[in-house]
């Protein structure tokens, strides 16, 4: 039109193609890195390789706790060092709910329906664009003032107008397919009920990228040749008792495409994180194992994380540790010792109780005994008195009781 101009005209056809592009390139990304099963064979059986190996082995259990790394890993324990990956895999089963009763099937159900809306929505309006046009004379492009209302009024359309609308229109109607199918199953495979939400937003985003690069960067005088423009007629469609052909297809097609997507999608998947969890967190998780020099299997009931067990106990070890932390050493002579070397420490840590136990002999806290050389008496002490929660405790019979604890072992 002459009041675009060339340039107006050559800004419209480089945003067209930019838009294309984007749309195009978001598509091929959701397809290439978004629409993977996060709970397929291999992870599975990397599930169940760590679960007889790490999660269950002796040299995992917490020495304070007395707890496996399973049971802890199950319990969510905050304080869990190790095993971020499996611990990130429980909290998303466990977040998103494994059955219809959890809020996870059904949010996902909800943001498929709703996403397969906007795409029948997208495709109808696509459809309604080709038929006005189509039903236009073809010929030379004529644009008439409408009497009354002052509007433009589009009377015939050239054959090489037509063509770009076709084309255009082709590449909304493959965008709106893509992006309905992959979509589908980025929602499907969403890990959390919370990231639903998000990803839902995200696709609509991308749907709605051709009217916001429009609004943000097409020339002002064609925005306003376009607003000045009076809808194209569509032909009259087919009616029964008021509902609308288009009406009841918008309606039909997305709830058909959610239930073939909850029945072949999500129904597997829901089984899928079911066998998830139960490799990480079923049947029994309160044991551990150990090889002996012969190659055999030995096992051993643990401590149920969480049994009475609260991390906000004072603990002999954490209490010195937190002393190094403080920079409050002198302080706490009695209760760590400095080593000159890392290759000491590393010694002490492979020493065996048989042979620490060779360095002291139990005898009574409030006896007259010099401190030794390697353990000094009042360390013993206050090691007993935060164990056995006694700060009066004073002799060795104030802690005869807890000396059978298994939790306790380290101090018998």
């Amino acid at each position: 039109h002459k009041s675009i101009g060339g340039a107006g005209s050559l800004m419209v056809v480089l945003l067209l193609i930019s838009n294309m592009v984007i749309q195009l390139t978001f598509c091929y990304i959701i397809k290439m890195g978004f629409t993977g099963d996060p709970y397929d064979a291999s992870v599975m059986d990397a599930v169940q390789y760590w679960r007889t190996g790490m999660g269950q082995s002796i040299g995992q259990v917490d020495t304070a706790l007395a707890s496996s790394l399973t049971s802890r890993l199950c319990g969510f324990d905050a304080s869990l060092g190790v095993a971020s990956t499996q611990m990130t895999l429980a909290e998303n089963v466990a977040e998103f709910g494994r059955g219809w009763k959890c809020p996870g099937p059904v949010m996902c159900t909800l943001a498929v329906l709703c996403w397969y809306f906007v795409i029948s929505e997208e495709m109808m309006s696509v459809c309604r664009c080709v038929v006005s046009v189509l039903g236009r004379p073809q010929g030379a492009t004529r644009i008439r003032v409408h009497e009354e209302s002052g509007d433009l009024v589009l009377e015939q359309l050239s054959l090489s107008r037509v063509t770009l609308i076709l084309l255009t229109c082709s590449v909304r109607m493959v965008v709106a397919c893509t992006l309905g199918f992959f979509g589908g199953l980025f929602l499907v495979y969403t890990s959390t009920a919370k990231d639903l939400v998000l990803n839902a937003l995200a696709l609509q985003f991308i749907l709605d990228i051709d009217e916001l690069v429009f609004r943000v960067a097409a020339p002002n005088a064609v925005q306003a040749l376009l607003e000045s423009f009076r809808e194209l007629p569509i032909p009259r469609e087919l009616n029964f008792k008021g509902a609308n052909l288009s009406s009841v297809v918008t309606l039909s097609m997305p709830v058909a495409a959610c239930i073939l997507t909850v029945l072949f999608l999500l129904e597997p998947t829901l089984a899928r994180r079911q066998d998830i969890w139960r490799g990480l967190c079923g049947d029994n998780t309160d044991f551990a194992f150990a090889i002996d020099g012969l190659g055999r299997t030995h096992w051993s009931a643990t401590t149920p994380f969480g049994d009475g067990v609260s991390l906000a106990e004072p603990r002999y070890a954490h209490t010195a540790v937190e002393a190094v932390v403080m920079g409050d050493v002198a302080g706490m002579s009695d209760l760590v010792i400095e080593e000159p070397t890392v290759a000491r420490l590393i010694e002490l840590d492979a020493q065996s109780m048989h042979s620490g136990s060779r360095v002291a002999t139990c005898a009574d806290a409030d006896s007259n005994l010099t401190a030794h050389s390697e353990r000094p008496w009042s360390m013993g002490k206050h090691i007993l008195r935060t164990v056995t929660g006694n700060a009066s405790l004073g002799a060795c019979a104030d802690a005869a009781s807890w000396c059978n604890s298994v939790a306790l072992a380290g101090i018998r």
